[in-house]
């Protein structure tokens, strides 16, 4: 058995030849548990799985337009020098509209925050 799934996943020309559990466990005799556990001891199936991350989020409630904005300030220093001295940008988004803002910056003092 462990013959024939490494002979249908290394075959181009099969429409499972590098697939997932479900495309393999088509094939007549082999049971999905099988393919499962066979697939997990193949390196080229393990390592490009994408992982899945599953993890319970806070709800963020907002009523309207421009009632809640999320904001972050972009650290550009090192990078000053190609782009006319701009060091920093500041990124708004409407948490309703999921509208961005971005507002290049040269620096942040005291004046830039008295602005907004």
């Amino acid at each position: 058995m462990e013959k024939l799934l490494e002979t249908v996943y290394d075959d181009f020309s099969n429409p499972a030849s590098f697939g997932g559990v479900k495309k393999l466990s088509k094939i007549p005799k082999v049971p999905y548990e099988k393919v499962k556990r066979w697939l997990m001891t193949q390196d080229t199936y393990s390592l490009h799985k994408p992982v899945r991350y599953k993890y319970s989020r806070r709800a963020i409630l907002s009523y309207g337009i421009n009632y809640l904005w999320q904001c972050d300030l972009v650290d550009l220093q090192h990078l000053a020098v190609h782009n006319s001295g701009l060091k920093f940008l500041l990124t708004i988004i409407d948490v309703f509209s999921k509208y961005a803002y971005v507002i290049p910056l040269k620096n942040k003092t005291s004046a830039v925050k008295d602005a907004f």
